[in-house]
């Protein structure tokens, strides 16, 4: 949609207050202003003096924000749509104090402020 408004503080105003918001253009004579102007917009991808920029390069993540699109296609952001994170430690040495443990021995707690001390003392 075309719209003519005041200026770029209007149209920015303008644009974010859609509910959609998968892609946008911004026409502009300098690339730095008009990548300036993009960084302010909500939208999934944006394109600079361009209509469809964003959906030639295939590295780059595609789709929308707000009420536009299901997530993300293409890039490693369409990857990671597609994955679940799951951290996994494994014990590889058993440490020299009961670190984990509610009932510490008298013994223990003493290494465990010396270790401390030793650490962190000054210098």
């Amino acid at each position: 949609t075309v719209n003519a408004v005041a200026g770029v503080d209007e149209a920015v105003e303008h644009a974010n207050a859609s509910r959609y918001a998968l892609g946008a253009a911004v026409f502009c004579g300098s690339g730095r202003t008009g990548a300036a102007i993009a960084a302010r917009l909500r939208a999934g991808a944006v394109s600079v003096n361009s209509v469809l920029g964003f959906a030639a390069v295939p590295a780059l993540p595609f789709g929308g924000s707000k009420d536009s699109g299901f997530g993300r296609i293409h890039g490693e952001e369409g990857l990671r749509a597609f994955t679940s994170v799951q951290s996994v430690t494994v014990q590889r040495f058993a440490p020299a104090i009961a670190l984990t443990s509610f009932a510490v021995p008298a013994a223990t707690r003493e290494r465990a402020v010396r270790l401390a001390r030793a650490l962190h003392r000054r210098r």
